[in-house]
């Protein structure tokens, strides 16, 4: 997803590196050779050796020049595709998900767990500037209840957003929802009854995750690799005529952070039109793609069947506001009813302000800048991942968003992990959070959300350094328990 032109200058450098034909210690291309050999000019090659400093392939020396830091075994290796059991689950959460919403909000503790960026990189001051205008101005009249279907004002601006996909969308379309996760919810609750099964990505977003259980809903997992799920094995789940709706992400898939091809989305639209199986459209990181380029939903690709879209702006703008919205044409009415015997609806301040903002060029703005500052964090926590976790370790290489998956050996049990890395004030989300069959207990998630520094690049190093005395103790266990050969003489 190479969009500018000092990205794709940067990439062609990096690959060199990667590669091993530059290695650590030698002397970087100068910037004058580097205009010369890809006709650039000096400001798009002062952008490219930005970005690989940012990286960490190179640094600055004074009077010296750029010299090569990362070495080419950095390259890490992907996670393979996920083979979870080919039939639906009950979803039980025995996951210490509740523990790590709470730390989430303790300055004591490093956050890698939940999937928060940090305060000081959202719009947290122009938005509360506005409310605070608005309450000023408009208190008594925001001081009431509003619309169960949302604010009319926010609602048309979240069409407008959805209009730039080149789809027709209309504001009476739109609920608002007190986050993606309730969206997700109102979409579940209408389409299904108690003991229907849905078809799910693997590992999945563990807020779906337990909306089904609350739900007495089962999961079908698919296998899912860099290229999203399997086509094949959704036909599969299809086939077995149990699948009442599909519920997947469109972009950045969370734990994952990657993203489906369209041709892949075409060709699972082609399957749900066929089957006639609805499909709930998870959207909320499609804004943060890197290198500028925000994928395609799937509402807005050619497709029969019926499509939730969920979304909303507690990864770009403000967690806090717990804002996020629903489009469901012909079913309105049944997500508006929904959404009232949920929480009835949503607080009006909030919402307004969140209206003015983006009415402003300022939200593209903020989002683009916010992109290209969690492309950085990720590639840093990456470079911290390969050089302090144990040899074989794998991770995920998102295309946008500020999560990484990471795979590490068998022997490793990621929930003890987080146990142990707790009483060093480090939070991270294991990896049994993400699936109702019991899988990856060896793997786990790392947000890449917070600004980056110095503590937050040690609390990599330091779990790392957990998971390799875990691996090591565990392997010193499975020694020590090896049997006696008996001998007969």
């Amino acid at each position: 997803m190479v969009s500018f032109k000092y990205q794709s200058v940067a990439q062609s450098l990096a690959q060199l590196i990667d590669k091993g034909t530059l290695k650590p210690g030698e002397r970087f291309p100068s910037l004058r050779r580097t205009m010369r050999s890809y006709s650039v000019s000096l400001s798009t090659a002062n952008q490219a050796y930005a970005h690989l400093e940012d990286k960490g392939y190179i640094r600055a020396q004074a009077k010296s020049g750029y010299f090569v830091t990362r070495p080419a075994s950095h390259r890490l290796i992907e996670p393979s595709k996920t083979t979870p059991p080919e039939t639906s689950r009950s979803v039980v959460f025995q996951a210490p998900y509740l523990e790590m919403l709470e730390h989430a909000s303790n300055p004591a503790y490093v956050p890698l767990g939940c999937a928060i960026p940090a305060p000081s990189l959202l719009a947290a001051e122009p938005l509360n500037a506005l409310q605070a205008r608005l309450l000023r101005s408009k208190g008594q009249q925001l001081n009431a209840y509003g619309s169960a279907q949302g604010l009319p004002e926010l609602r048309r601006e979240i069409a407008k957003l959805m209009c730039l996909h080149g789809s027709t969308v209309s504001q009476e379309e739109i609920v608002i929802t007190s986050g993606c996760t309730e969206a997700l919810g109102l979409a579940l609750q209408t389409l299904t009854q108690p003991g229907d099964t849905i078809a799910v990505e693997s590992p999945a977003y563990f807020g779906l995750l337990q909306v089904l259980e609350r739900l007495k809903l089962k999961a079908w997992e698919l296998p899912t690799s860099r290229d999203g799920i399997d086509p094949s094995a959704l036909e599969l789940a299809l086939k077995s005529g149990t699948v009442t709706a599909v519920a997947l992400s469109s972009s950045f898939t969370n734990p994952l952070g990657t993203m489906m091809p369209e041709p892949v989305k075409r060709s699972v639209l082609k399957l749900l039109d066929g089957y006639k199986t609805p499909l709930i459209e998870d959207d909320t990181y499609g804004g943060l793609g890197f290198g500028g380029c925000r994928p395609a939903p799937f509402f807005s690709l050619p497709h029969e069947t019926e499509i939730f879209y969920c979304s909303s702006f507690s990864k770009t703008l403000a967690p806090g506001y717990r804002t996020g919205w629903i489009r469901a044409p012909g079913r309105i009415a049944q997500v508006t009813k929904a959404k009232f015997s949920a929480s009835v609806c949503n607080p009006l301040a909030p919402q307004l302000a969140l209206a003015e903002f983006l009415s402003s060029r300022d939200f593209e703005r903020h989002v683009s800048r916010m992109a290209r500052r969690m492309e950085t964090n990720v590639a840093r926590a990456r470079r911290a991942i390969a050089q302090s976790f144990p040899a074989g370790t794998r991770v995920t290489h998102p295309d946008g968003g500020f999560v990484l998956w990471v795979e590490m050996d068998k022997n490793i049990d990621t929930t003890k992990l987080y146990y142990k890395a707790l009483n060093q004030n480090i939070c991270f989300a294991p990896g049994s959070l993400f699936t109702a069959s019991g899988l990856y207990a060896h793997c786990l998630r790392i947000s890449c959300g917070d600004v980056w520094s110095d503590a937050l690049e040690s609390a990599i190093h330091r779990l790392g350094t957990l998971a390799c005395e875990e691996l090591g103790n565990q392997q010193s266990e499975e020694t020590f328990r090896l049997p006696s050969i008996s001998r007969t003489d």
